[in-house]
């Protein structure tokens, strides 16, 4: 639905072998999706864990037209960080 309606949405799993930080990349996405608005645009990139660092989940999204309610709400539930960076933006960190 957001695609057709002209937002911007990009996926980069490096290697999606974690079923937990899949699952949890999709429930995020989907939050980010609900809220998106037809100027969004959304980025997500997953990178499983590595030699001594953990996974990392960034999502990025941007829409002057959205205040991400499920997004900020998915994100406390699944102990995200998210950082607001104004202007309709968000960054949210797992």
């Amino acid at each position: 639905m957001a695609r057709t309606a002209g937002a911007r949405i990009t996926v980069d799993f490096a290697q999606p072998g974690d079923a937990a930080l899949v699952a949890t990349a999709r429930e995020l996405l989907g939050a980010a999706l609900a809220d998106l608005g037809d100027d969004g645009d959304i980025t997500l990139q997953v990178h499983p864990p590595a030699a001594g660092h953990p996974a990392l989940l960034i999502l990025h999204a941007r829409s002057r037209l959205s205040s991400y309610l499920a997004l900020r709400q998915r994100a406390r539930a699944g102990c995200a960080e998210v950082s607001d960076l104004g202007d309709g933006e968000l960054l949210v960190r797992l």
